[in-house]
């Protein structure tokens, strides 16, 4: 590997993160599950009964992956719909008991993946890198919500707007 790109934390970042995958993909497997449902399922039950376009844009999963994904997760029964009592033309994600229970089983199994993935570090070192990662995570999550985020497809700034923007900053 050459050094200028094994120093960079991007490629770290994104390889650690395929292995990572890797692992848990393999860890959820035998329950027949993939990380997309895990994801789904911790989203539902840490949320309020929202509606599956709010649990989309929240947890950032295409809408339809989204749809295939609760499928499943009906299907085995771990998650149901019930109407709202706000607006009874929608409908409400719940986790059921079933769901619920299922979940703290792969909380241990996604535990399980996540400790073979840092087994080389120390308690404490692992403690330091999800710290540093949220933050890096966190970073970069505030620095593409909210109204830059809406004007990605903008056209880019004439040189006077830019130039007047510049002069605000300083």
């Amino acid at each position: 590997m050459p050094q200028r790109v094994a120093r960079m934390p991007s490629w770290l970042l994104s390889t650690a993160a395929k292995q990572g995958h890797r692992l848990l993909g393999e860890y959820l497997s035998a329950e027949h599950l993939r990380r997309q449902h895990y994801l789904v399922l911790a989203g539902l039950a840490e949320l309020d009964s929202p509606a599956q376009a709010e649990l989309g844009r929240i947890l950032r999963v295409d809408t339809g992956d989204l749809v295939a994904i609760l499928k499943d997760l009906e299907s085995a029964g771990y998650v149901g719909r019930e109407r709202r009592p706000t607006d009874r033309r929608r409908n409400a994600l719940t986790v059921t008991e079933a769901g619920h229970e299922a979940l703290r089983n792969l909380d241990e199994i996604v535990e399980t993946a996540n400790d073979a993935l840092v087994a080389c570090l120390s308690p404490a070192d692992r403690e330091q890198l999800v710290t540093l990662l949220t933050r890096v995570v966190l970073n970069v999550s505030a620095e593409t919500a909210g109204p830059a985020a809406d004007r990605a497809h903008d056209p880019p700034p004439s040189p006077k707007a830019r130039d007047d923007h510049e002069r605000r900053l300083t």
